[in-house]
């Protein structure tokens, strides 16, 4: 089925308010067809649109809307940024609160093929199609039609870059694995993944303190699969700044199976601890979910593995063992046990 667009021709209008939630008709979501916000790290203000053989423009100040989801691929510029990118699909783009919101409409397969560039860059094959598995897995429960799109192209949903001098080569690796999601008795799993592995795998209910989910659990792991030590330093006026001045002592323990830091009387589960330092502090103070806390002259020493939540597969390790001669198939399994692999939605 094909999807049906709204217009052949690009749209310019007012935005009234019920327009604030474009979404896919089903027809489009039967096209298999994902919304991904794009740029908005850049709170882009203006933006140029080039298709080829026109040229279109929108500012944040017009309160507009452009709609180009009839494009099949397209670059914008964002002048002020001085930053040109290229997208397969269409883009629709209005003003918002602060910034121009820009959606880039995209089939999906060409959505996964970038996102494996984005997430792992050109990696041994089989990694590469692990990656596709997980990223399609992603966004096939991603969809959110009520919503005006269904991801954005950061790290905390999925790093979807657009096109690049990869792309094909991309596509040429993850097309045997295309249309492929992995499942769990049937559902499409919660593709968890993060950069590299700590000493061990971990369950999704030590790190968040939800529901155990039974594909998301921890694991032990060979010395050669381990992630790499690290260290880092967080300063006692860093820890006022973020905590307040009351703070402390801090101590890694554990309540009821999570993983967790305390605070004195106050106790937070480890993930939501670390993402509160790396907002305040920047993105890689606290590299990852495993770590120890000691107290130093100048402030807290943090010393730990592994990068990202370290709950589903390690994408370093994802390439080693791939290295070694494991198919896609074994890595995947091996992450997230239980699981099966289909064809189709």
């Amino acid at each position: 089925m094909k999807c049906r667009h709204v217009s052949a021709r690009f749209i310019f209008t007012f935005l009234p308010t019920f327009f604030l939630s474009l979404t896919l008709s089903s027809a489009c979501a039967a096209d298999e067809l994902i919304r991904v916000l794009i740029l908005s790290k850049f709170q882009p203000q203006s933006v140029v649109i080039y298709d080829g053989k026109k040229q279109y423009s929108i500012k944040q100040s017009e309160n507009k809307m452009l709609d180009l989801r009839h494009l099949s691929d397209f670059e914008i510029e964002l002048p002020l940024q001085r930053i040109r990118r290229s997208y397969h699909g269409g883009v629709w783009i209005k003003s918002g609160q602060q910034a121009l919101m820009i959606v880039n409409q995209v089939g999906l397969e060409d959505y996964v093929s970038e996102v494996v560039l984005g997430e792992v860059g050109i990696a041994p094959t089989a990694a590469m199609q692990a990656q596709a598995v997980l990223a399609r897995s992603y966004a096939v429960r991603s969809h959110r039609p009520a919503q005006a799109y269904d991801l954005s192209d950061l790290a905390y949903h999925q790093v979807y870059p657009g096109k690049s001098v990869y792309s094909q080569l991309s596509r040429q690796r993850t097309e045997p694995v295309q249309g492929q999601l992995l499942k769990w008795q049937r559902e499409t799993v919660q593709a968890l993944y993060h950069a590299e592995c700590g000493s061990r795998m971990y369950g999704a209910r030590e790190v968040w303190g939800k529901d155990k989910i039974a594909y998301l659990v921890s694991q032990p792991l060979t010395e050669l699969l381990q992630g790499k030590p690290w260290h880092k330093q967080l300063s006692f006026k860093e820890i006022s700044q973020i905590f307040g001045e009351d703070s402390g002592p801090f101590q890694v323990t554990m309540m009821d199976g999570v993983i967790g830091v305390k605070n004195g009387h106050r106790w937070l589960p480890v993930d939501e601890f670390r993402l509160q330092v790396n907002r305040k502090a920047g993105w890689n103070k606290i590299p990852s979910n495993e770590f120890t806390i000691s107290y130093g002259k100048d402030g807290l020493n943090f010393h730990g593995r592994g990068r990202g939540h370290l709950v589903g597969m390690c994408q370093q390790q994802a390439g080693q063992l791939a290295e070694q001669g494991w198919n896609y198939q074994q890595i995947l399994y091996f992450f997230y046990p239980g699981t099966r692999l289909f064809t189709g939605l």
